[in-house]
């Protein structure tokens, strides 16, 4: 009969003991790691969300880091629960159900992707995400982050107006310029036949078969009258 040796069932104890502290550790530290990021993605504005299917609902909130009730208007205690699918407008509904089944299958889908949600007060909040396929609770989750691309959209919207402006102005630059252009044609065109209508009599006036000479009237008017006759004879 075999007798347990209690001094290797210590050391037996103690390796188990260790590996589990290590363990312990190596979660502690995933976790802060995971947490840093998380706040960081706050203080630069972007949301971290993680979503499920659970039953027969695609994408649940399961968690919300504290940018997205920001970004939605919704507090966390409203988002958990609730599909992430519910929010998205509805030009983008389709797109968001494919790619979020995609993901949760496992497949490589390109990271950025923008579309538009609906917050709390209707209004439409343009945001750029990208999302990562990992584990939470022992399930398969989506990991979302989000990023509220407001600032930019109005930003290149902007531009475009800009550039329609200078696009406009331009043209009516050019009209002008044309406008003038054909003025400037005109008016030599007007110049060039005065100046051949003056050749033209000068021409008949060197080369008339007659005598032509130029009488000079106007001053007659200021030819002093001669003195009233006096009833003298003579002068």
């Amino acid at each position: 009969m075999n007798k347990t040796n209690p001094r290797s069932n210590k050391e037996e104890s103690l390796k188990e003991l260790e590996s589990l502290r290590q363990r312990v550790a190596v979660l502690k530290e995933t976790e802060n790691r995971y947490r840093t990021l998380i706040e960081l993605g706050t203080k630069i504005g972007e949301a971290v969300i993680m979503l499920q299917d659970i039953d027969d609902k695609e994408g649940v909130h399961t968690y919300v880091s504290d940018q997205w009730p920001n970004i939605t208007g919704y507090s966390r205690k409203e988002l958990l629960g609730t599909s992430f699918l519910d929010l998205v407008s509805h030009q983008y509904q389709d797109g968001s159900i494919k790619r979020h089944r995609q993901k949760m299958g496992g497949k490589t889908i390109p990271d950025l992707f923008e579309l538009s949600i609906i917050r709390k007060d209707g209004e439409e909040v343009p945001v750029e995400i990208t999302s990562a396929m990992a584990e939470f609770q022992g399930k398969i989750a989506n990991v979302v982050y989000i990023r509220d691309i407001t600032l930019r959209k109005k930003t290149e919207q902007a531009l475009i107006d800009s550039e329609e402006y200078k696009d406009k102005l331009e043209k009516v630059v050019e009209e002008r310029t044309h406008e003038l252009e054909q003025e400037l044609i005109n008016r030599k065109e007007v110049e060039k036949a005065l100046r051949a209508s003056e050749d033209k009599y000068h021409s008949l006036f060197e080369n008339a078969p007659v005598g032509i000479w130029e009488v000079d009237y106007s001053k007659v008017k200021n030819v002093p009258r001669w003195p009233p006759f006096s009833g003298r004879e003579g002068f």
